[in-house]
């Protein structure tokens, strides 16, 4: 664990695997759906701050207050578990 301020930062750095959804914003007439390739994987690095069976929490930075805890964090991203090919510690 990594020393942060006068306490323990206990969140542990991680590289989330995911697929992206494929969103098109225009009317596609059912033939032309076919087309359409299959969904990325697409790699995201932070810092694991929960998972459940449903869903994983990761944030990407934070800020500490004057006795060096995590006090807010930013660049939240959850994602659903239905998305997740693979969390790999680091």
């Amino acid at each position: 664990m990594k020393q942060l301020g006068k306490k323990t930062f206990k969140y542990k750095r991680v590289l989330i695997y995911w697929n992206d959804i494929l969103s098109l914003p225009d009317w596609v007439e059912n033939y032309h759906m076919q087309d359409q390739e299959y969904c990325k994987t697409c790699v995201s690095i932070g810092w694991l701050h929960s998972k459940t069976k449903d869903m994983i929490k990761v944030f990407s930075s934070y800020n500490t207050d004057d006795k060096g805890e995590v006090d807010d964090f930013g660049d939240l991203k959850i994602y659903p578990m239905s998305v997740i090919r693979k969390v790999e510690y680091l």
